[in-house]
Order: structure tokens, then sequence, then C-alpha cells
């Protein structure tokens, strides 16, 4: 198990209905997940990824492409988790290397290759720890 808990593990072991994540970058995916929180009852979390050109020093048109990007390469993987128990991916990812996400935003130019050899390597944890989630809830 990895030590970090991201937020929608904290929401699971809170028993939450529904908590999801989802990028403006697959509006499909963002808006079955909205529907689907609309018409749950309790709380429904849903954490949401939209790069933000100017705080990650980029293009703006590069929004759409960096926000694949972090799907794609295991950094926010879009997933659901029912009634803190029920987890699935509900898009596939890649499992692409990070570092050409990491290099195409201004905000990690110091980063080294060995601090972006550090953060795959926690990714593939965590994406590990996801999988396990979802394998034990089938």
């Amino acid at each position: 198990s990895t030590k970090k808990k991201d937020i929608l593990s904290i929401m699971a072991a809170h028993r939450v209905p529904y908590a999801a994540t989802a990028s403006t970058a697959y509006p499909e995916d963002l808006l079955a997940k909205v529907r689907k929180a609309r018409s749950m009852e309790g709380t429904r979390f849903l954490h949401i990824l939209s790069p933000c050109p100017p705080g990650w020093k980029t293009a703006d048109e590069k929004t759409i492409e960096l926000g694949r990007m972090a799907v794609q390469n295991r950094v926010f993987p879009l997933m659901e988790v029912e009634g803190g128990t029920r987890w699935r991916f509900t898009m596939d990812s890649a499992g692409d290397p990070v570092g050409p996400y990491i290099r195409a935003q201004g905000r990690f130019k110091h980063l080294t290759d060995e601090d972006v050899a550090r953060i795959q390597k926690d990714v593939d944890a965590r994406y590990a720890y996801l999988e396990r989630m979802v394998r034990s809830s089938e």
C-alpha cells in the first residue's frame, strides 16, 4: 500500500455514496459522472482536472493535450468509487511515461531527471494501488 492517501481514497474511507475523478479533456466522461452524481442522494464528490495555462506555464492551446496526457500517463486516472467499496476505472490509461507531461510545463522546469524518475515511481506505485482496489471490488 502507499503511504500517501489521495483524495479519492479518503472519500472512499468515509463511504460517501459517490466519488469520482474527471477531466475537462474527456468531456463525455465528465458529463456522465455529473449526471450520475446528480441522480444520487447524499454526499457526492467530483475531483476534476482542468489544466491552468498561466499556473502551469503552458500555452493555452496545450490545455486539452495536457489533460489527456495526465490521464494516459496515470498521473490522473479517471475512476469512480461507489459506496466506498466499488471502485472502477472509467477510462483506460496507456501507462505513458510522465516525463513529457512534466517537461511540457514550465512550472516544473527546475526538476531534474532524478526527480522525474522518482515521480514516475510514485505514479506507478499509486496506479498499482488503484488497480488492487478495483480488483478487490469486483
